[in-house]
């Protein structure tokens, strides 16, 4: 399954909306979508799932990598919008109290 990512952003706040699904071959891509939002300086970045129809263990671990680098950096970081296939992988890997998870969509105001 291909992967499409796209950012939103206004002022400091940005949402990385994910379409398709993440997996060991384009996590990478995520990771550095991440990496650069939280370089380009903004102070919360918010991930949409809503559209990510599957995620593999690659995946998730994009995200704890996410997490870890906003509480480096004293951002906010929250994901919203899990697919069902999302919220299940979570729940296997007893990640889904790790998070900030917002089930309504979230746009940048």
């Amino acid at each position: 399954m291909d992967l499409s990512l796209r950012v939103e952003r206004e002022q400091d706040e940005a949402v990385l909306i994910v379409e398709g699904g993440v997996n060991y071959g384009n996590a990478p891509q995520m990771q550095q979508a991440l990496q650069e939002l939280f370089a380009s300086g903004v102070k919360s970045v918010c991930v949409d799932l809503s559209r990510c129809a599957a995620m593999d263990a690659s995946g998730l671990a994009t995200l704890v990598e996410g997490i870890q680098w906003s509480r480096r950096h004293d951002r906010r970081f929250e994901l919203v919008g899990l697919a069902p296939a999302v919220r299940d992988m979570m729940r296997l890997y007893r990640l889904d109290g790790l998070f900030v998870v917002r089930d309504a969509e979230r746009r940048v105001a």
